[in-house]
């Protein structure tokens, strides 16, 4: 937390930080070491150094359905609920299901 806040995150984006950081859409599949080192750098930095050449890093992007990486802590809540949406459209494809909003939650689920 004291990370985030050093960041520049103000209260609310660090809650979302928190509550977002081990859920799907922010979990890329990685080996060990690869994901301790990935951790400990802003993502599009990291993503930058490790695919270097626009052609690479695009498809390693669209293959983990990454889109616009943040740049820093305070931009990880757009990030997240972007890649969110585009997991759960993708899914929704694969699968054949529908999606529904709720008036409960607003928020739409798979039928």
């Amino acid at each position: 937390m004291r990370k985030l806040v050093a960041a520049g995150c103000d209260p609310a984006t660090v809650t979302k930080c928190l509550e977002y950081r081990e859920r799907l859409a922010n979990l890329q599949l990685l080996g060990g070491t690869l994901n301790v080192v990935k951790s400990d750098q802003p993502p599009k930095g990291w993503f930058e150094a490790t695919y270097p050449g626009g052609a690479q890093l695009q498809e390693v992007l669209d293959r983990h359905d990454l889109g616009t990486l943040p740049m820093d802590a305070t931009d990880f809540p757009r990030f997240f609920e972007t890649r969110q949406e585009t997991l759960r459209t993708r899914l929704t494809e694969l699968l054949g299901a529908q999606l529904v909003v709720t008036e409960a939650s607003a928020a739409p689920e798979s039928v």
